[in-house]
């Protein structure tokens, strides 16, 4: 058991020894520049620049994506905080029950966004917006 740990130990010291003494060979050579970088990060986020969005529904269209994925992240993350509370409990009955409760809630917290992914998709479709069927990408 012990030397299992030390080879681990060995395997994850020189992996970090390799990437600090010679970053070239730890990072791909074609690796994208930090230019590269800010400009799919730029062309990523939305433009509320002057001109370029002027319509509360454009506004909306451009924000949505990013309140569903924040959304999506957070239920997330509390499902496995709830998780998390549950393994740490120690067979103490009140924070198993506050760690169940937790997952629940994040469970129901999914149904609700996916059921409003859903309207709004069938918002679009069935009066045949083209602004509200675009904003998550082509669906038919």
């Amino acid at each position: 058991m012990i030397m299992k740990k030390f080879y681990i130990l060995a395997i994850v010291a020189a992996s970090f020894s390799i990437a600090i003494l010679d970053p070239q060979k730890a990072f791909a050579e074609n690796a994208p520049s930090r230019t590269d970088f800010n400009n799919w990060l730029w062309d990523t986020l939305p433009n509320f620049s002057a001109g370029a969005t002027t319509t509360p529904g454009q506004i909306i269209g451009k924000v949505l994506p990013y309140i569903y994925y924040g959304s999506g992240f957070a239920v997330l993350l509390y499902a496995v905080l709830g998780g998390f509370e549950v393994m740490i409990s120690q067979g103490d009955p009140k924070k198993i029950a506050s760690g169940r409760e937790k997952i629940t809630y994040a469970i129901i917290g999914f149904i609700i966004l996916f059921i409003a992914y859903a309207v709004v998709r069938l918002i679009g479709m069935i009066l045949d917006i083209q602004q509200i069927r675009q904003i998550f990408g082509p669906f038919p």
